[in-house]
């Protein structure tokens, strides 16, 4: 059936308490399997690439998860190597699994064995960054006695349940009391402490939901299906249903996801996949309860163009190609969204398979009644992707303080501009409330830097210690010197619209910073397309003799000449004029270290304040291409 209306109206993407509702009145018993016991045809050229993929895991060997790693994060805040090995382990034994699901006579039953044993000797399944021993302990090891239900210990679950759930009986035949161990590794890390423990922070109970909401409710459903006891597994898949109906009817009808565009892929698109599971299981119907279509639509709203994202809060600007594509598309198919499918089927042409995206989505990946295609290899990469991106002309999303707007739909020629409002209390936050992003011919030139590799800072009350997250590296305002702080009483709302012919959007940022009763800012953005022009024109009324200044993070070559910057970016064919009224500049480039800002931007990034003297009241600047 059809998402109802009602369901919009109420403002969110659910009515609460409908999917609990739906699951008290109509769960059965399980009527289906998950995975099916035969294996139908996987093209060869797919059996063939997860082969070569299995064979040059077992090149690798194991690498070992050491206690210095562990406790590098304790100690100095790094997670990334200990992250990195752990989840390397589970990427290999979802290979592994379906490798031996679809090609028995590899071997493949092997990996998966030695794989689940690593796991199953680990001292602990959460990773570092997450666990609350050190606090309670004051040491730098896990504590066997209160294992800590995180998204790694979720994951690892989920990863050991697809497992057991394609090779049960092989695997207990060729490895005889391996299951039974798992089994007992599984209760006692991850379904007793999830059924006992209501004090974990993710399930939302105080108003904050959040990722990992569903992230962990969705490995858990999994998790049960294969591990829980036989009169205990309702009990665990009802409170995982309750988990994911308060994650969904915390978002908006809009379907903005104030985490940024990649996150979608650990929010909604892993509440939806739970829904999914428990209805190809239980035959319930709770994905039908879901108005989906606006929740559906975010991530090609997030389009620059084929290779360049959106990347507020702590969205990348780059897409990956690893996301689970097929699920999107056919999601879009039952809900008849052309938008959603031209872009799935798009990016999953370039990117078809999901080798690292978690053993659930690759062997659903494998299971996709759609063909799957994997790029020849005697020829270069699909660049852009081979069919057409619905890209708007315009996107609102008012639930997060989002605006965009592009000279031509479904064309990433000519200009592109956003401006971020909201709060500075949205999940996964930047100090961002007023920066812009502009992009020309589909390559970002005014830009946000996005995030860099998460360490210690990132997710404590230090994280507005990383340059990357402050105002002053953002796009935006500094009234008489001033910067944003973080918390949701910092806010900026946003009116306006588009026309089709002009987009002129008006934010409020006088609540955006400390500033005094009865001082003003605002930052009005327009997109003229008559011009090819977009104009930004900011307003104040500011007490005190400090200058006010805009801040522009530049992507490129840039050019300063009287009253003028040319920015010019990699990899595009123009670049952009932006002419301007300060009355000085100045210049700082950055360079760039980090790994996931170096793959976005290469080495720097270059920092332009237009400051304006405290006897005028506003800035204007107008930009186009220049060729």
């Amino acid at each position: 059936m059809q998402a109802r209306s009602h369901d919009v109206a109420d403002g969110h993407a659910l009515r609460g308490g409908a999917l609990v509702a739906a699951w008290r009145d109509r769960a059965p018993a399980a009527t289906s399997a998950l995975f099916p016991e035969e294996w139908g045809d996987v093209p060869s050229r797919i059996s063939e690439s997860l082969t070569d993929a299995v064979e040059a895991d077992r090149a690798a060997g194991w690498p070992p998860a050491l206690l210095r790693d562990y406790a590098a994060y304790p100690r100095r805040g790094e997670r990334v190597p200990y992250e990195d090995v752990v989840r390397s382990r589970l990427g290999r034994i979802a290979r592994a699994t379906a490798l031996a699901a679809i090609r028995p006579a590899t071997g493949a039953i092997d990996d998966v064995a030695d794989g689940t044993w690593l796991v199953a000797e680990q001292s602990t399944w959460c990773w570092p960054a997450h666990d609350d021993a050190f606090e309670r302990t004051a040491g730098v090891v896990p504590a066997l006695d209160r294992p800590y239900l995180d998204l790694g210990a979720a994951e690892t679950a989920a990863t050991l349940a697809v497992a057991a759930l394609v090779l049960g009986d092989q695997l207990d035949a060729a490895y005889p009391g391996l299951l039974d161990r798992v089994t007992t590794e599984v209760r006692h890390r991850v379904l007793d402490p999830f059924r006992t423990r209501r004090d974990w922070h993710w399930l939302g109970l105080e108003g904050n939901v959040h990722n990992w909401n569903p992230w962990i409710h969705g490995n858990l459903v999994v998790t049960a299906l294969a591990f829980d006891r036989p009169d205990q597994q309702a009990e665990t898949l009802g409170m995982c249903v309750e988990g994911i109906d308060r994650y969904l009817a915390a978002l908006p009808a809009d379907g903005g996801i104030d985490e940024g565009g990649d996150y979608w892929w650990h929010g909604a698109c892993r509440a939806l996949e739970a829904l999914d599971v428990l209805d190809r299981v239980h035959r319930i119907g709770l994905f039908d309860l879901v108005a989906v279509d606006e929740l559906l639509s975010f991530p090609h709203r997030m389009q620059i163009s084929a290779h360049w994202n959106l990347s507020f809060a702590d969205a990348e600007p780059r897409p990956r190609g690893e996301a689970p594509w097929f699920r999107l598309r056919r999601w879009g198919e039952r809900r008849g969204l052309a938008d959603v499918v031209a872009h799935a089927t798009a990016q999953a042409t370039a990117a078809p398979v999901p080798f690292d995206s978690g053993a659930a989505r690759l062997l659903d990946a494998l299971l996709d009644p759609a063909p799957i295609r994997l790029p020849d290899p005697s020829l270069p990469p699909p660049t852009p992707p081979p069919l057409p991106l619905p890209l708007p002309l315009t996107v609102e999303l008012r639930s997060i303080g989002l605006a965009a707007a592009r000279e031509c739909a479904g064309s990433s020629e000519g200009l592109f501009v956003s401006i971020k409002a909201g709060h500075n209390g949205q999940n996964h936050n930047h100090l961002d409330l007023g920066a812009i992003e502009i992009a020309v011919d589909g390559v970002p030139v005014v830009v946000d830097a996005g995030r860099p590799t998460y360490d210690g800072r990132t997710f404590t009350a230090r994280r507005y210690e990383l340059w990357p997250m402050r105002s002053e590296w953002h796009s935006t305002l500094r009234p008489r010197g001033l910067d944003q702080e973080p918390g949701e009483r910092w806010a900026a709302p946003i009116d306006g619209g588009d026309d089709g012919t002009r987009a002129d959007w008006h934010v409020d940022l006088s609540r955006a910073y400390p500033l005094a009763a009865g001082e003003l800012l605002t930052r009005q953005v327009m997109m003229d397309r008559t011009n090819a022009t977009v104009t930004v024109h900011d307003r104040w009324r500011l007490d005190g003799e400090q200058a006010t200044s805009a801040v522009l993070i530049l992507h490129g070559e840039v050019a300063i000449e009287p009253g003028e910057l040319l920015v010019r970016p990699p990899g595009a064919g123009r670049g952009l004029r932006i002419s301007h009224d300060a009355d000085r500049i100045e210049v700082t480039e950055r360079a760039l270290d980090d790994p996931y800002l170096v793959s976005a931007w290469g080495p720097r990034l270059t920092r332009v304040e237009l400051v304006v003297e405290s006897r005028r009241s506003d800035l204007v600047l107008h930009s186009r291409a220049a060729s």
